[in-house]
């Protein structure tokens, strides 16, 4: 699917995009001044901003591979970001972003889901003082974010789909979640016409005990599912995700899944 994307302008920059309309502004990432021309609203997940201006305001730390292939160093965590792939590696682990960066005119883009979901920096208008982070706001509650990423969106019937399920605490402090039951998710599979043919919860059996369990600040909770695809017919399916805490309130989260032979 084609997708249009936007790109942050500097205000000192010299580099132009066609058909990006702009308003000068100035911006707060992390406390840090930066000057570009883009109205707030227009700001979303698949927005681009240049790598070099989080390097020059020291919010991050950086190693280049190469032209095409950055470390981004945090203090828990380093991410490999390669031009054109949406693909990153993670503390030795794979993870996906809904957009790949890119690289124009000499610049290494980043999309805006990776500054706010995985590095987690606020974004705020420096003259009203509000957050321009208005994107992905139902799977945000307070600083907790909410991620789903599977080995492909698309997969060989023989093969089995493995889900990786992340809550991220993006904050200094430390956070409980809290369950009714010992059950924490489910996961669903359903076809063309929403109908549910797959449930993971189906036959298992969840003590009615209290469960909490406490994510460390700035530091994340994993599980790890499969679903044998053998027992479903090839074609597209919605699959939905569903994070049970009973004190956090997260939105459904949805991703296509295509099974192929």
């Amino acid at each position: 699917m084609k997708k249009n994307v936007i790109i942050i302008i500097l205000t000192l920059s010299t580099i132009m995009f066609f058909n990006i309309t702009t308003v000068s502004a100035e911006f707060l990432i992390e406390e840090k001044k930066i000057n570009f021309d883009l109205n707030p609203k227009q700001i979303k997940n698949d927005t681009y901003f240049p790598l070099d201006e989080l390097i020059d305001n020291k919010l991050i730390g950086v190693d280049k591979i190469n032209d095409d292939k950055f470390l981004v160093l945090t203090k828990n965590r380093c991410y490999l970001l390669e031009t054109g792939k949406t693909i990153m590696k993670v503390n030795k682990k794979f993870q996906f972003l809904d957009v790949p960066p890119l690289k124009i005119n000499g610049y290494f883009l980043i999309p805006f889901e990776f500054i706010n979901e995985y590095l987690g920096f606020e974004i705020t208008n420096s003259k009203t003082k509000e957050s321009s982070t208005n994107f992905n706001k139902n799977n945000i509650e307070d600083n907790l974010k909410l991620k789903i990423n599977f080995n492909d969106d698309e997969i060989a019937q023989s093969e089995n789909l493995k889900i990786q399920i992340e809550v991220i605490n993006t904050s200094k402090e430390s956070v409980i979640l809290k369950f009714n039951t010992s059950q924490k998710y489910n996961i669903k599979l359903k076809n063309k016409s929403m109908e549910v043919i797959y449930s993971w919860e189906k036959g298992k059996i969840f003590t009615q005990a209290l469960k909490s369990i406490e994510i460390d600040a700035e530091d994340s909770l994993i599980f790890k599912e499969e679903v044998a695809l053998n027992q479903f017919s090839k074609g597209e399916y919605i699959l939905e995700f569903e994070f049970l805490s009973s004190n956090y309130n997260f939105q459904t989260l949805k991703k296509e899944v295509k099974i192929q032979n």
